[in-house]
C-alpha cells in the first residue's frame, strides 16, 4: 500500500478494530473517504448517527444541523440539552481513558476512575471555595490530562470554564 507521504499508517486489523470503522460499516460506508464525503454531504444525517453511535446522554430537541454555507456559522443541536460531564464521566474501571505523553517522551495512563476521582475532587474544591452554578473559572494551563480534568469539573454543576493552554 502506498502511504503517500504519511509517516504511519494503522494495519488492516487495526483500523477493523477501530470506533471509526464500525460507526462508517454502520451508516455503510467502508473506507473513510467515503464516509467524509458522504458526511460533508449529509450534515445532519451524519451527526444524527454520531449523536446515536456515541450513546449521547440528553434531550436532542429541533434542527440537528442548521448550515448557513459557512463552517463559523453552523449551529449542531442548537436547541438540544446535555452535560458533557456526564457523558463523559459515564464509564467507570480501571481500563485506560487518557494515555499521556510530555515533551520528554515520559508516559502517563488514567484509568477512567482515576479520572472520575481527580473531577470529584475538583468539584468538591469549587464547591467548599464558594464557586457555584454560573460562575466562570479561568484556567491558564499546559496541555496535560489536569485540564481535562478541570474542565469536566468546572461542568458538571454548570459552572463555565475559560483554559488558556500553554
Amino acid at each position: 500500500m502506498q502511504n503517500d507521504g504519511l509517516l504511519w499508517t494503522p494495519s488492516r486489523a487495526d483500523q477493523e478494530s477501530s470506533l471509526i470503522y464500525a460507526f462508517a460499516k454502520r451508516v455503510g460506508h467502508d473506507t473513510y473517504p467515503d464516509l467524509h464525503t458522504w458526511s460533508c454531504n449529509n450534515t445532519s444525517e451524519f451527526w444524527e448517527n454520531v449523536w446515536d453511535f456515541c450513546g449521547m446522554i440528553g434531550n436532542r430537541i429541533g434542527t440537528i444541523c442548521s448550515n448557513n454555507s459557512s463552517m463559523e456559522h453552523t449551529r449542531f443541536f442548537e436547541h438540544s440539552r446535555l452535560n458533557v460531564a456526564e457523558n463523559l464521566l459515564r464509564r467507570t474501571g480501571t481500563d485506560t481513558a487518557i494515555t499521556f505523553w510530555n515533551e520528554s517522551l515520559e508516559k502517563r495512563t488514567l484509568s477512567f476512575d482515576d479520572i472520575r476521582s481527580q473531577v470529584s475532587s475538583v468539584a468538591q474544591f469549587l464547591t467548599a471555595n464558594g464557586v457555584v452554578a454560573e460562575d466562570r473559572v479561568a484556567g491558564y494551563l499546559p496541555n496535560i490530562p489536569e485540564a481535562i480534568i478541570a474542565m469536566i469539573a468546572t461542568g458538571q454543576h454548570r459552572r463555565h470554564m475559560v483554559i488558556v493552554l500553554t
